[in-house]
């Protein structure tokens, strides 16, 4: 491959990236949305102020009569909101002219009708809010955009209930669309117009686009499509970069920059501080050629047609509970106390259905996308990825989906093409990465390869019939990687040779990596040692540390739930996700929805009816908080003090090795239109980067989660910068390598670590940077830094 072969490469990229775009749009018009493509919504969002205002200033000037009759009707359904009106008109007429329902007549009708539709809609939910709420979240997870479809079925549910309506004749609707379309032409004249057509044998009136119109929606539609590249594997290694503007893909349509940027002032700031560590960094892993494992791929293709579903998405919709029956015809203001508390139940449990069934959605589309590049790559003897940075300065891949930071799924499928001799060392380490990908990781390093060793029979069967063997390596905690590793370990004769090449990465994983650099800056000694900054003789297991915790606070409960979780167990799994997610802004509440995700996956254990669900996730959050709280003491005094001292400007601050992190979270004055059944949209704003100001809430509850991303970030490059390795597979605080180089991998971790920590306080520096007025530092522990270096279970 050279040179030649990539730009090729690339202009598909391009081309793949524009006809996705332009389907996409195609099909819009195609459903009858024609309103939502681009062109339209740009179109709606920057000049519907201009069609409300001239509907408002001109609504009084209507003639004695019709005319003023029809203006009242008009004041009557906007109810001050002329914003409101003109978008339901604006849409109905955008949405109609595109399916070529032209009709005036036809066209002012559907405009009346759907504006009477958004007022009942409006009564509905103020009478009725929780089951309006309801009707209208099946349309979410459904994906129901269709218009006509969601007043059929809102309508009917309209009139289940005894609501007084007085419905408006046709000739009503007809003339208030027709005083909306006079002046949307006042407002869009120079865009759509009227004319009479010759119809069935006699004129009538119909509205169309001028060709000036036609033009500029097809040059907006050409120009956002030509900037929506895909951006896949490159065929040969990616330019490196040399400033923020110049490297990775070689086409100048392909750029793309270094550092995402939010705004004019974010860029300045970055270009005034070039992060030269991260482009050294980043130009290393970009050096990594990749390929396809073929044995991998050939299972997931029969996994797949075979519809087995192993570590793939579930097909089957995940359904919301039913409105409660009898709360349907309850007014909001005579539900009774325990009726509201069910009611919040219900809500909670709705939306966390709603949030698992879009993450599901997004899981099978990444899945789909994955494996259809796979087979493309698959005859590829190579590959290469490009990486730029976040705003934090987390790397990441420019490729999603099939990527060596995608799900496990994807990283299966993912091997290094230029493989290398494993060595006595290498096989250590390449057993380990089999224990850890199977779910044995909390054992030692010895006590996990001999557990790999111990497997000789299970993982030969799995070689041998991987399909009728699903069972041994389906239930791994990361399948498509231990299988992976299942075909590397036969290879390599299962330890005994250690001459053979191994082509997998080998990951060396952080223990809660979040809590591990609070942990450091902070010099905690408890929370060092739960995260395994120290010289344990296994791993420490923080998760578990809180479950204990949890557990014994359990014990001096006298509740029938606390009998419940007791005779069930508070296990590791149980208390994961609100520990790992907590230096990244987890709160409370989010602990609440983890548990009762971990409530709904484990239901069986329980034998319980399943209205306790709710009850008993409600139940179990306050106390398994406060473990938390009883274990992670340091982090949480770090976190409350980056919190506490945010300013009132955007907060910026240059990370230990240089890397510029800005905070651009901005409040900007918007007008936001919303409608029952069309949708909200934000207006266009103009000249944003002058107007606005710091969003207060969003620096605040940001900081903390962001700084410590920028810790991590820092330490991954320092690593990647200090090492010189034939290939890396790194991900935030998973480093990878070769087999046979994973344990040299191992010592530079500890290392950069010590050398972040020992050279600096990033609390210190954040505050010299970012606080005014001189403020105390959080109190400081006695651990002793250095035992890093001797903490074998940091990170592996």
């Amino acid at each position: 491959m050279n040179i030649k072969d990539q730009l090729e490469w690339e202009v598909e990229c391009l081309d793949r990236g524009s006809r996705a775009y332009y389907n996409n749009q195609d099909r819009l018009r195609e459903q009858g949305q024609g309103d939502t493509t681009d062109a339209m919504s740009t179109l709606i969002r920057e000049r519907l102020e201009d069609a409300a205002s001239d509907l408002e200033a001109t609504i009084g000037k209507g003639k004695a009569g019709v005319h003023n009759k029809y203006n009242s009707l008009i004041v009557r359904v906007a109810q001050g909101d002329y914003l409101r009106v003109s978008y339901i008109a604006l849409k109905t007429v955008l949405a109609m002219l595109t399916t070529q329902k032209r009709g005036l007549t036809r066209i002012c009708a559907a405009i009346g009708s759907r504006i009477e539709v958004d007022l009942k809609c409006q009564m509905f939910e103020a009478k009725h809010p929780a089951y309006f709420d309801t009707v209208r979240r099946s349309f979410a997870e459904q994906n129901v955009t269709d218009f006509n479809h969601k007043q059929k079925v809102m309508m009917k549910k309209f009139g289940d209930f005894d609501i007084l309506w007085n419905n408006l004749s046709v000739s009503e609707k007809t003339a208030l669309g027709a005083r909306l379309v006079k002046s949307l032409l006042n407002t869009f004249g120079d865009l759509v117009f009227i004319k009479k057509e010759f119809r069935h044998g006699k004129q009538t009136w119909v509205m169309d686009t001028t060709v000036e119109f036609d033009e500029w929606a097809a040059e907006i539609e050409k120009e956002v499509g030509l900037l929506n590249p895909s951006y896949l594997p490159l065929k040969i290694q990616p330019r490196d970069w040399t400033s923020l503007t110049d490297g990775g893909y070689f086409s100048p349509r392909m750029k793309m920059p270094f550092v995402k940027c939010r705004g004019k002032k974010h860029k300045q700031f970055v270009a005034e501080h070039v992060p030269e560590m991260h482009i050294k960094a980043v130009n290393k892993m970009q050096k990594t050629a990749w390929q396809i494992n073929e044995e991998v791929l050939s299972v997931q293709e029969e996994i797949y047609q075979k519809g087995l579903r192993i570590g793939m998405p579930s097909n089957v919709p995940i359904k919301p509970p039913e409105f409660p029956d009898h709360l349907k015809d309850v007014e909001k203001e005579h539900l009774t106390e325990e009726q509201k508390e069910e009611l919040t139940e219900w809500k909670v449990l709705a939306k966390n259905a709603y949030g698992k069934e879009i993450n599901r959605k997004g899981k099978i589309l990444a899945f789909i996308q994955s494996h259809k590049l796979a087979k493309e790559l698959r005859n590829w003897d190579k590959f290469y990825f490009v990486y730029n940075c976040d705003f934090r300065g987390r790397l990441y891949c420019a490729t999603a989906g099939l990527s060596p930071q995608g799900a496990d799924i994807a990283k299966g499928l993912l091997r290094f093409a230029e493989p290398k001799v494993l060595g006595y060392r290498g096989v250590y380490w390449l057993a380990i990465q089999g224990a850890n990908t199977f779910g044995y990781d909390k054992a030692s390093y010895d006590d996990r390869v001999k557990f790999i060793e111990d497997m000789e029979l299970q993982i030969q069967a799995v070689v041998d019939d991987p399909i009728t063997h699903r069972n041994i390596w389906g239930n791994a905690d990361k399948p498509y990687q231990f299988l992976a590793f299942c075909f590397e370990w036969e290879n390599c004769k299962f330890g005994r040779d250690p001459r053979a090449y191994s082509h997998i990465p080998v990951g060396l994983d952080g223990s809660c990596n979040g809590l591990q650099h609070y942990s450091a800056m902070l010099r905690d000694p408890i929370g060092a040692k739960a995260t395994n900054l120290t010289d344990n003789e296994k791993p420490e297991d923080i998760y578990q540390y809180v479950a204990d915790a949890t557990t014994r606070k359990l014990q001096n409960i006298d509740h029938p739930y606390a009998a419940v979780w007791l005779r069930v167990g508070i296990s590791r799994k149980c208390a994961k996700r609100p520990v790992m997610t907590l230096p990244y802004g987890a709160t409370q509440q989010s602990a609440r929805t983890y548990i009762l995700e971990y409530v709904e996956d484990n239901w069986a254990q329980f034998e319980l009816d399943e209205t306790h669900k709710f009850q008993l996730a409600k139940f179990l959050t306050p106390i398994l908080w406060a473990a938390i709280g009883d274990v992670v003491i340091a982090a949480r005094e770090g976190m409350d003090f980056l919190r506490k001292h945010v300013g009132n400007d955007y907060t910026k601050w240059i990370t230990p090795i240089g890397f510029p992190v800005y905070q651009y979270y901005k409040d900007v004055p918007h007008n936001r239109v919303r409608t029952q059944l069309e949708g909200n949209i934000v207006l266009a704003t103009k000249d944003i980067e002058n107007i606005g100001k710091p969003a207060k809430f969003s620096q605040k509850n940001g900081v903390a989660p962001n700084f410590v991303h920028s810790l991590d970030s820092t330490h991954l490059v320092m690593t990647v910068c200090e090492t010189d390795y034939d290939a890396y597979a790194m991900i935030h605080d998973d480093f990878g390598t070769h087999a046979a180089d994973a344990g040299r991998l191992q010592v530079a971790i500890q290392e950069q670590f010590y050398k972040l920590y020992y050279n600096h306080c990033p609390l210190t520096e954040w505050r010299n940077q970012c606080v005014e007025n001189p403020v105390e530092l959080p109190n400081f522990g006695d651990f002793k830094i250095e035992d890093i270096l001797k903490a074998k279970y940091f990170f592996g």
